[in-house]
């Protein structure tokens, strides 16, 4: 493909994302803007640590089957719960 077709599909799907740019809510922290799926991924991040602290002191995590897949499915899991905790409309 020629390098100006490229850029004209890459300049297609930017204007195409810039209407999703408004639909996520936004916090404010100490007069900062975030957005709010930032905070859902560092709270499901702390939380997925935690328990990882949690089921390796207790002697399980061992026993748990393919790790990578266990901890990325706590992590949509958690993400999901505080998403519906604190943006639901």
């Amino acid at each position: 493909m020629p390098l100006a077709g490229r850029a004209i599909i890459r300049l297609a799907l930017l204007l195409a994302c810039v209407p999703l740019a408004g639909c996520n809510p936004i916090f404010d922290v100490g007069g900062a803007f975030f957005p709010a799926w930032l905070g859902v991924v560092i709270g499901s991040s702390i939380t997925v640590i935690f328990i990882r602290w949690i089921l390796d002191r207790s002697g399980i995590e061992p026993f748990l089957g393919p790790r990578g897949l266990v901890y990325i499915c706590m992590f949509v899991i958690f993400a999901i719960f505080y998403w519906l905790l604190f943006f639901q409309t």
